[in-house]
């Protein structure tokens, strides 16, 4: 893909990250360890999520600190090649009410905007319908981890969107006018399942969906 190529090249130049993308899958991003980045507290008497890929039982391992998705706004750094959201795909085996989702997205480069947005959306065909359901997309204000730290989370609460059983997308994007230049930190804690991830392009105003055996870290309860 011609943004691909242009991007490796960019990121390896300016930030020294290597961005590896093919078969017209995601851009994803690497990056070496930072020092600092905060350890993962447990929340007493969680109850238990409806799905999560987070490695709860490894405080230095929860997510994997130096590789994931580049997730920026319409008005990022780069933003003559387009810009890139995310979606994770699923399934309820039964009716349930969604009151936090967790996540982890780090800065790669600061800009004016400090938040980006999650969702959940139904299921289109094996893509996000790219609607939000119930009150979002919500808002979320970013930690002031750098991509290449570990283990703080951004969380929502108090969400209180009831779901029937059936597939749905949680979807990371930005607001129209978004200069966020950031990325979804990978999942560590299962690296044999497949799961269904997607992504959207602004060049093409399309989502791709793809299989992966590692997907965005999150955790819906």
């Amino acid at each position: 893909m011609k943004r691909t190529v242009v991007m490796i090249g960019v990121v390896v130049l300016m930030l020294s990250l290597v961005a590896i993308a093919a078969d017209q899958r995601a851009l994803k991003v690497t990056a070496q360890p930072v020092p600092g980045g905060k350890a993962y507290q447990p929340e007493v008497n969680a109850t238990a999520p409806i799905f999560s890929n987070l490695a709860v039982k490894d405080p230095k391992g929860l997510y994997f600190c130096c590789s994931g998705w580049e997730l920026t706004g319409p008005d990022w750094l780069y933003s003559q090649y387009g810009y890139q959201w995310i979606g994770l795909q699923f399934v309820l085996a039964k009716q349930t009410t969604v009151h936090k989702i967790s996540t982890s997205v780090t800065y790669f480069e600061a800009g004016s905007f400090t938040d980006f947005l999650l969702s959940i959306q139904a299921d289109a065909n094996g893509i996000p319908s790219g609607t939000p359901l119930g009150t979002g997309p919500w808002a979320v204000t970013l930690d002031s981890q750098s991509f290449g730290q570990c283990c703080t989370l951004e969380v929502e609460k108090k969400i209180g969107l009831k779901l029937a059983a059936g597939t749905y997308w949680v979807v990371w994007s930005t607001e129209s006018n978004s200069d966020l230049y950031a990325g979804i930190n990978d999942e560590v804690l299962d690296g044999v399942d497949g799961q269904t991830i997607a992504y959207f392009y602004s060049t093409n105003n399309v989502w791709y969906a793809y299989q992966s055996t590692s997907g965005p870290a999150v955790e819906i309860q």
